[in-house]
Formats: C-alpha cells, sequence, structure tokens
C-alpha cells in the first residue's frame, strides 16, 4: 500500500521543539495566593434586620427538618417569588409537593420568617388547632434574630 501525495507522512517533531517542550514541563506553576473571602460580612447579621440568603436558607432548613420531625410534608423554599410584586406565593405542582418563594430584600425578619411559616401551614392546608400547633413548633425550632450570626 503506496501513501497518497495528499497524505503527508508524521514527522517527528525537531529537536529544539522537544527541547522546548521538556524545559516547559520541567518548570514549576506560578504560585497564586489563594482569593480572600469575606466570610466575616457573611456570617454577620445584616444590617436593619433585613435578612441575608444565608440566614434564609439555614432557617427554611431549620423549618423543613421540623415540618417533617413533626410529620408534615415539607415545601420547597426559595427567593424570590416568579409573582412581581409579591412576598410569598405558594405554588403546588402535585398533591403532596408544593413550592414556597418569599421575597427577601428589603423586609425584616419577623416577616420573612413569619411568611415561611405561614407557607408551611398553607402547604400542609392546615386550620385551627393543627394549624396553631404548627406554627409554635415552627417559630420555635427557628433562632432569636439576635443569635442569627452564630
Amino acid at each position: 500500500m503506496s501513501t497518497s501525495p495528499l497524505r503527508p507522512t508524521p514527522k517527528s517533531p525537531s529537536p529544539q521543539i522537544a527541547a522546548a517542550k521538556v524545559a516547559a514541563a520541567k518548570v514549576a506553576p506560578a504560585k497564586v495566593a489563594p482569593a480572600k473571602v469575606p466570610t466575616a460580612k457573611l456570617l454577620a447579621p445584616s444590617p436593619l434586620g433585613a435578612v441575608s440568603a444565608l440566614e434564609f436558607s439555614r432557617a427554611a432548613r431549620s423549618l423543613a427538618d421540623a415540618t417533617r420531625r413533626a410529620g408534615w410534608t415539607s415545601p420547597t423554599f426559595l427567593s424570590p417569588p416568579r409573582l412581581s410584586g409579591a412576598q410569598r406565593t405558594l405554588r403546588r405542582s402535585g398533591i403532596d409537593t408544593a413550592v414556597v418563594a418569599v421575597r427577601i430584600r428589603d423586609r425584616p425578619w419577623s416577616a420573612v420568617m413569619g411568611d415561611l411559616v405561614e407557607g408551611v401551614v398553607a402547604a400542609n392546608r392546615l386550620v385551627g388547632a393543627e394549624a396553631e400547633r404548627c406554627r409554635d413548633l415552627l417559630w420555635r425550632s427557628l433562632d432569636e434574630p439576635g443569635e442569627r450570626a452564630a
């Protein structure tokens, strides 16, 4: 079988190129200082009682755990709501599945936490004494605002 004149035969690299590749492989990579992450800002309480995304996620996780321990269905929590201008929305995507979306920007801690708690009550269709028991349990599961930075 002969080689076609259109196909070049593979050539070995020249000695200068081979030496350059070996030299490049021996060079240590430049050391880059790790980026400093402002962790103190993430863990500090938000000014004027506002809720940060980190605080929102911690509260949502705490409420979901307490809800499941009590035997109720925990909704999915997210922020912000899809509906423009809404403070809280509830979206159902099946018999047992609900999404509670709460706006956290420019709102005090107590308002956001209240919406999360009421979202659980509404998602589980609780009324009367059962709804009150749920609210009491969920509020107890949340940290107090002064302890949020811990």
